[in-house]
């Protein structure tokens, strides 16, 4: 693995490879509240802040665990997820690491729609669901586990996962929407800009987009 992160300046996409990582990290997920304000975090406990002008690696203390997702609320807010249970809290000066259950579940996607109602999901098993002082595990719809997840709204969260699965939270309860068409894939990916603009990237370079009343893979 190289370390090269891809810029978008609107126009084009240019490689940026100043990331301050030994070489050989694997960079995992990337973002962010603004275009000075950017998180991109990876594997052994590795963490970079982008301000502006350049990348500055805010790692926390050495961790051999790897992360796999971060997301930002606010710049003074942020989580950050990993494998074997692997937590980190951005607060705005530093970042604290933790983990969560006594399982050390595999945390591949995080989620947040105030810093009370964090979500992160454990791709081998449960949900996960933070209130501001407890994380909470709970099984998924038909324990069919997913490990991506992205939401418009307190009451409106989606994730997804192996073979296509799809789960959707309404503020109440998680709910089984179905699978993606076949074939299939894992969903590894998942982003929008409102609730009927989201869209969920996965294996053999799947894409679907859901519009506020089904999803859909463009071109099949």
């Amino acid at each position: 693995v190289d370390r090269d992160v891809y810029r978008f300046d609107g126009t084009i996409w240019s490689v940026d490879d100043t990331v301050p990582f030994p070489l050989g990290t694997e960079l995992a997920d990337v973002g962010g509240t603004a275009a000075d304000d950017v998180w991109l975090v990876g594997g052994t406990g590795k963490i970079a802040h982008w301000g502006g002008a350049g990348w500055t690696d805010v790692s926390p203390p050495a961790d051999p665990r790897n992360f796999l997702a971060v997301h930002a609320l606010s710049r003074d807010d942020a989580w950050a997820v990993g494998d074997q249970g692997l937590l980190a809290h951005w607060n705005g000066a530093a970042w604290t690491t933790s983990s969560i259950g006594d399982s050390l579940p595999h945390l591949t996607g995080v989620w947040m729609s105030a810093t009370d109602d964090v979500w992160a999901m454990d791709d081998w098993l449960s949900i996960w669901h933070f209130d501001g002082s407890t994380w909470t595990p709970t099984l998924p719809p038909n324990s069919r586990p997913v490990g991506v997840v992205w939401g418009a709204a307190p009451d409106d969260v989606w994730a997804g996962g192996p073979n296509g699965v799809l789960h959707h939270w309404d503020g109440a309860q998680w709910s089984a929407v179905g699978f993606l068409s076949l074939p299939t894939p894992g969903l590894n990916g998942m982003v929008g800009l409102t609730g009927a603009d989201i869209w969920t990237v996965g294996d053999g370079g799947m894409i679907a987009r859901f519009n506020g009343q089904e999803w859909t893979r463009p071109g099949m």
